[in-house]
């Protein structure tokens, strides 16, 4: 099943995101500690505006409901 990204995703979402971050290969965030960059990306993933947040983001469910894959659109 196909539905819009919700916040409970995240943690499902964020090894894609981190993905392509790496693929982008930008040296500020190449920069900043694991740690800060989840909570750097989770913000934003919650927010309503950013580019890479859940209001831009569908995701194809699992029968648990956990997400397998995402779109995103940019």
């Amino acid at each position: 099943m196909i539905r819009p990204a919700e916040r409970r995703d995240f943690p499902w979402i964020f090894p894609l995101l981190e993905q392509i971050f790496d693929e982008m290969d930008l040296d500020t965030v190449k920069a900043l500690p694991a740690d800060q960059f989840y909570d750097l990306l989770r913000l934003g993933f919650y927010s309503d505006r950013y580019r890479y947040s859940r209001r831009r983001c569908w995701v194809d469910v699992n029968s648990d409901g956990r997400p397998r894959n995402c779109v995103i659109r940019l």
